[in-house]
């Protein structure tokens, strides 16, 4: 099985300047974050050589996509759809690799969230109110639809060692929806039957603010402010049916 290297899930860029500081110890209350292992704090230059990062940005906050393996800039509004195109494309692949005849998003469940995002540098870069309104439900939903749903067809099942690394690859191989079905193959050697999967949407961003939540660079004059405010807990979610096997 593949083995693939467990990165930061975020990336934080201060200026120049304090990230010179910071990457030489000159800030011994940054300690326990520089030992962080889910975040590196690090100059432009670094993000952009060693996380590929094309252009980042001083005080920039950048999330890790997982499934396609990448970052993105958390202050950007595609960010969410990217988030979800990504983790589409990904269960759609195992899909495939677990052989399923059809797959079809059967019943939608979403529900709207409001809330206030502050993030920025000194000068507190206000990005305001925004809402999961009607249309972006509508067009997500539909984005979803198109990726995840797989036409009849009698596909082959690949050996359970191909299946882990394809999961691995497209970092869903912990996933709660895809790793049953996993394990199930892997101890009776097929899936049978159609069942249905609830996927849910956009859990890394809860993760990173969750994350943020307690560095002290966040706390500190870094020349960073960062502050969600929800009315209401985040739910993003669809549930799609598969049929495993043609129906008789």
């Amino acid at each position: 099985m593949t083995f693939i290297e467990k990165k930061p899930n975020l990336i934080i860029v201060p200026d120049d300047e304090y990230a010179y500081g910071i990457e030489n110890g000159f800030y011994p209350e940054l300690y326990e974050d520089r030992q962080n292992k889910e975040i590196a704090i690090v100059s432009q230059e670094k993000a952009k050589k060693e996380y590929l990062i094309s252009y980042p940005k001083a005080n920039g906050i950048y999330i890790r996509d997982p499934y396609l393996d990448r970052y993105l800039d958390i202050e950007a509004s595609k960010t969410e759809d990217e988030l979800i195109s990504s983790k589409c494309l990904a269960i759609r692949e195992v899909l495939v690799a677990f052989g399923v005849y059809s797959a079809i998003i059967e019943e939608e469940v979403t529900n709207k969230e409001k809330y206030s995002r502050e993030l920025g540098g000194n000068v507190g870069n206000k990005i305001g109110e925004v809402s999961i309104n009607t249309v972006s439900n509508k067009t997500r939903s539909l984005n979803i639809s198109n990726c995840l749903t797989l036409d009849p067809y009698p596909r082959k099942t690949k050996d359970i060692g191909e299946v882990k690394d394809i999961a691995l690859k497209y970092g869903v191989a912990e996933d709660a929806t895809i790793k049953p079905y996993i394990d199930r193959l892997e101890r009776d050697g097929e899936l049978l039957g159609s069942e249905t999967l609830e996927i849910k949407y956009l859990t890394e961003l809860d993760d990173a603010f969750s994350l943020t939540a307690n560095l002290e660079i966040f706390k500190a004059n870094f020349g960073f402010h960062l502050k969600t405010e929800k009315s209401e807990e985040h739910t993003f979610i669809k549930k799609l049916t598969v049929c495993f096997t043609k129906p008789l």
